[in-house]
């Protein structure tokens, strides 16, 4: 029993170490983290859980948040929430909303809401994704400077296809 435990403090702790492809599993939430990126930070409210998912360097800026809630919200309520609390980030300036529509982020359906942003005079873009996953509301943030587009797409695809809810 105490060598299972220890196996999995382990696993916890080198899962998603950045160095290669790793299975990460984080409170209920299983997921593959890319190669280059780590989890940075997590935080556990009681009902509510947030996770941040960042690519390796200090010129990058793939980041993928996720909350969820055991409350229940509407998924346009959930996501406006998640809208207004980015207005009042005092870093972000210009930030521009795109319509919200129905998308899947990865098997799960729900809201999508686009949005472009300069962060230290750095243009970025965003998105919220907002779905419901066993029984939890759900807020996924994917967002990254415009200039690493095309480095961060595959990190974001391998986390948003293997996102599981326990």
């Amino acid at each position: 029993m105490k060598k299972n435990i220890i196996l999995c403090l382990i696993a916890i702790t080198l899962s998603c170490s950045g160095s290669k492809e790793t299975p990460a599993y984080v409170y209920d939430l299983s997921f593959t983290c890319p190669a280059g990126w780590k989890v940075t930070e997590k935080n556990d409210y009681g009902d509510s859980k947030y996770i941040s998912i960042e690519k390796n360097g200090l010129s990058e800026s793939g980041l993928v948040m996720i909350t969820y809630t055991d409350e229940e919200f509407e998924l346009s309520e959930y996501m406006e929430i998640y809208r207004d609390l980015f207005k009042e980030q005092k870093v972000m300036s210009g930030i521009v909303f795109d319509e919200i529509k129905m998308d899947y982020y990865g098997q799960y359906e729900g809201l999508v809401c686009d949005y472009t942003v300069s962060i230290m005079s750095i243009p970025h873009e965003g998105r919220f994704y907002t779905f419901y996953a066993n029984g939890k509301t759900v807020c996924v943030t994917e967002q990254e400077a415009v200039e690493d587009k095309v480095t961060n797409k595959d990190g974001f695809e391998k986390i948003k296809e293997t996102l599981s809810f326990n």
